[in-house]
């Protein structure tokens, strides 16, 4: 369907959440004047209000109207698309003999209008017609709380405009207009749900065109095609046959295998689900393929990682709202860091950026981008990276044996150099756990003798996940006097510097502040966030007071 109606109805509910925010926004400099009325404010939002539903109303329903004849023209199609298919399919089987004295013809129209196909038509379009008075509803109530929220918050002693409704939106922004209820609890936006809703009729129309086709030709057995991810649901039915008493007419009279019902009422073919089956004849088709239990554990992880990107679409979508509402400019920088590392965590587990899948379908996140590292741009990144030249060429030189070492690992590796030579004087790759990112440093008698030298020494470490240089990297390099520069190789090919100026006897106080403060403002973030946005406050702090240099390349 070339028409996207999710998408569609995604700028709906985007128009419609800036529209309520402008409302708010509208009045910005009134309100923040010293002796603010907030009753007053109460007042001139509530008229807003009446006008945002008149208008909406309308603009709700033209889109509405627009949808339906493509929600039908892609049902239509499904059904057709899987009659012409499954013939296909029958007639290739026939013509390699799989069929031969087991299928004919009989004599229906291929086009024939199915009233099943007008049940699924109408069932989605009225859900549609659901969802669109849902969404105002929705929109509506929101809207009010807010207004009311606002209030209570300001009188609370929240502070600015801004911070007040800010905080009387933040619900509503995380979640979006969810208007639509499962049997559940669960919410999800009218958006979400068409998609939902949409991609179950049309492979339900599918299905119903295949199987027709299939009664067609007298056949009813059928066998679930094997995928790699197989949700946890669907996963056991895999290489499977059934008898189609669903789509296909078939009954338990056809056969000695179970009915494709009995699958169905066991969660097969459940909303969203991505499964298909193909026509099995019996006595002439190859055997089902053998399941082992190692392949459903590979197919279920795959399942769980596909999980695990939508999860990262949803959350990158939620700070992307909280980071364009927001009024207070603090917050929207925040929520849109917090947005930007969601959407690399999705990278991190899709198909591009995986490293490998391994046998047991568990994902390594130490993958290092080797095409990059072998060619002379990665090389580029070490010139001038300290003031010698034999210096740059030995940490360049260096970098390239641990990230080759450390590919497809979680672990870190440290060397030493001399500042002055570049000459290897310490070398620890005594980090070996692979199942979490390994922190590796000196051994006490390594730091001994690095100290006993009484000259300067540059630093250089993998960090496998890629991050900027952590706090404790910094906290370590003021730490040892004569350590002149801390070198960060990252496994993406990014390479950190951190180059030392003066001493600096309060690093922990000024870290453990900084730190603190981050803590604090971004409550509930993971700690990973914490850390990165803690690591870049200090960098820049540093950077500030002239105690170090940074180069990232």
């Amino acid at each position: 369907m070339d028409y996207d109606v999710a998408r569609a109805l995604a700028r709906i509910e985007d128009d419609i959440t800036a529209s309520l925010i402008r409302n708010l926004k509208h009045h910005t400099a009134q309100e923040t004047e010293e002796g603010l009325e907030w009753v007053q404010w109460q007042t001139v939002q509530l008229q807003e209000l009446d006008k945002f539903k008149r208008r909406y109303a309308k603009k709700l329903n033209k889109e509405f109207k627009r949808i339906n004849p493509h929600i039908d023209e892609a049902i239509n199609e499904a059904f057709n698309q899987g009659k012409m298919d499954e013939e296909v399919a029958i007639l290739e089987s026939i013509k390699e003999g799989k069929g031969k004295g087991k299928a004919y013809r009989r004599g229906s129209s291929f086009f024939q209008k199915d009233n099943k196909i007008e049940k699924i038509i109408n069932a989605t379009t009225n859900d549609m017609e659901k969802a669109e008075y849902a969404i105002l509803r929705r929109a509506n109530d929101q809207y009010r709380k807010i207004i009311f929220d606002a209030q209570m918050y300001a009188a609370s002693g929240a502070g600015t405009y801004e911070k007040a409704i800010d905080m009387a939106t933040h619900d509503f922004l995380s979640a979006g207009i969810n208007c639509v209820q499962y049997k559940n609890g669960a919410r999800v936006s009218v958006s979400k749900y068409a998609e939902m809703a949409i991609r179950t009729a049309t492979k339900r129309a599918y299905l119903q065109g295949q199987g027709e086709m299939r009664q067609d030709w007298g056949i009813s057995t059928v066998i679930l095609n094997k995928r790699t991810s197989a949700c946890p649901l669907c996963a056991p039915f895999v290489g499977k046959v059934f008898i189609d008493d669903v789509w296909s007419g078939g009954t338990s009279k056809d056969g000695n295998y179970p009915l494709l019902s009995s699958a169905i009422a066991a969660g097969l073919y459940h909303p969203n689900c991505k499964d298909s089956h193909t026509t099995y004849f019996t006595g002439i088709s190859t055997n089902p393929e053998h399941i082992t239990r190692r392949d459903l554990v590979k197919m279920v992880s795959e399942a769980k990682r596909e999980s695990k990107v939508t999860y990262c679409e949803r959350q990158a979508e939620r700070c992307g709202r909280l980071a364009r509402y927001s009024l207070d400019t603090d917050k929207q920088r925040i929520f849109k860091l917090r947005e930007q590392q969601w959407i690399e965590k999705k990278f991190e587990y899709t198909e591009r950026e995986l490293a490998h899948i391994k046998d047991d379908g568990i994902r390594d996140a130490g993958h290092v981008n080797l095409e990059l590292v072998n060619s002379y741009r990665f090389h580029k990144k070490f010139e001038g990276i300290v003031n010698s030249k034999v210096v740059s060429e030995s940490m360049y030189k260096e970098a390239m044996e641990i990230l080759k070492s450390r590919n497809n690992t979680l672990y870190e590796e440290i060397v030493a150099l001399d500042a002055r030579t570049g000459k290897l004087l310490v070398k620890n790759t005594k980090a070996v756990d692979d199942e979490i990112i390994q922190a590796c440093g000196f051994l006490d008698s390594e730091t001994e003798f690095l100290n006993s030298r009484k000259t300067p020494f540059e630093v250089i470490h993998n960090h496998p996940n890629s991050s900027l240089p952590s706090k404790e990297d910094i906290r370590i390099l003021f730490e040892r006097e004569w350590q002149s520069g801390s070198t960060i190789i990252c496994h993406n090919g990014d390479v950190y510097r951190i180059g030392k100026l003066k001493g600096n006897k309060n690093i922990d106080k000024l870290i453990n502040t900084i730190y603190t403060v981050k803590k604090e403002e971004m409550l509930g973030y993971p700690n990973g966030a914490i850390e990165e946005e803690t690591s870049r406050e200090i960098i820049k702090t540093l950077i500030k007071t002239k105690h170090i240099t940074f180069t990232r390349r």
